[in-house]
């Protein structure tokens, strides 16, 4: 079965924010179809994995630039 984003858009505005929000959440946390995943894809998948388990908070873009500017040599 498949569903339109209008389709979805459409019946989302019916939830409660709370429930807007978990909607989101677990959408943006659904991982592609197997097939879609290259195996760099695969790794880097588990090395966040790792990372979220870990406890360390993921690095925002800023931070990410900071990190690679600093590995550089560049700061």
């Amino acid at each position: 079965m498949s569903i339109t984003v209008e389709l979805l858009y459409q019946q989302a505005q019916q939830l409660t924010l709370e429930d807007r929000q978990r909607l989101v959440q677990l959408l943006v946390a659904a991982p592609p179809p197997a097939e879609a995943i290259a195996p760099l894809g695969v790794q880097l998948r588990a090395l966040r994995a790792q990372i979220v388990a870990s406890g360390e908070p993921l690095l925002d873009e800023d931070a990410l630039a900071i990190e690679v500017a600093e590995r550089r040599g560049e700061r």
